[in-house]
């Protein structure tokens, strides 16, 4: 199924000139709950996996689960994210690499958010493939193991919110501040940044911008994506999706909140903290470019 992105309700660059300049492209991964295969692009689903390479495991030593109890024996990481340079070309990628692919450990939180495993690879060059994964970790999380997501990739275009300079920060918080007062219309938060997972564009920070500095040559990283737990409400439910969620274009939120519709809204059902996100970058001035890591919540 494709999903659209309706055009933002408002034209922000004749309302913020200033924001024009700095759009950047990006592309909405549009995760919806499903059966994906080694072989896709996937949020929560299988991987490639080399047989003849051990399956990683948490790196932190000691776990205990949301109840405090302490788990014994090491910890296998699941999948998080499986990208294929060909379902979104606009990924940077090094040069013999098509494939990124995100792991991170399955009960605690902190070490999910904080010890994540962040991957290069030539799909075409991984070897005879291993057939079974671990079984999931008996004291898996929920709120950190997302459920298994095919991808419907859409290109959009982002603006800067937090990311924006600091005049136009300033100007874009005082419009904010009078849409939280009078609680009518649209905020900028609203409509600049993308909504949802994505590639490209800006981090959907919910604190202060944290952008990560190259450990290699000091440089600056480029965003590559941000998941989160939340798709968008109103302006950023695809068009697609409008009955199913009873949206009918405007201001007012979708009136539906069924199985269904809230499983679109918030297909991989993690917490990310506190309706946080989680963020890869990479240093695209590296040959190798080398990835690091961002995460943040209310």
């Amino acid at each position: 199924m494709t999903r659209t992105t309706p055009p933002r309700p408002l034209d922000v660059g004749a309302r913020f000139p200033a924001l024009a300049p700095l759009a950047r492209n990006a592309t909405r991964l549009h995760p919806r709950r499903g059966t994906p295969t080694v072989e896709q692009s996937s949020i929560g689903g299988p991987v490639l996996w080399p047989a003849g390479e051990s399956w990683p495991v948490c790196p932190e030593a000691s776990h205990q689960t949301v109840w405090g109890r302490e788990v014994a024996g090491p910890v296998p990481l699941v999948p998080v994210l499986q990208l294929f340079v060909r379902d979104v070309p606009a990924l940077p990628h090094p040069a013999g690499a098509d494939l990124l692919q995100v792991l991170w450990c399955p009960v605690e939180e902190f070490h999910a958010l904080d010890r994540p495993l962040l991957l290069w690879r030539d799909s075409t060059a991984l070897g005879p493939l291993l057939e079974l994964p671990p079984a999931l970790h008996p004291d898996a999380d929920d709120n950190v193991v997302p459920h298994p997501c095919v991808l419907d990739p859409e290109p959009v275009t982002d603006y800067p919110y937090a990311d924006a300079p600091e005049e136009l920060r300033a100007q874009l918080f005082a419009h904010d501040e009078h849409f939280v007062e009078d609680e009518q219309g649209w905020s900028m938060w609203d409509l600049l940044i993308v909504r949802g997972c994505k590639v490209g564009g800006f981090p959907s920070w919910t604190q202060d911008p944290d952008w990560p500095i190259c450990g290699r040559c000091g440089g600056e990283t480029e965003h590559l994506v941000t998941l989160t737990g939340w798709e968008g409400d109103r302006n950023w439910i695809p068009r697609e999706e409008w009955a199913l969620n009873g949206y009918a274009g405007g201001i007012e939120r979708a009136a539906d909140q069924g199985p269904e519709a809230r499983a679109n809204r918030d297909p991989l059902e993690v917490s990310f903290g506190d309706n946080g996100g989680f963020y890869v970058f990479a240093c695209t001035a590296c040959q190798e470019m080398p990835l690091d890591f961002r995460s943040d919540c209310h």
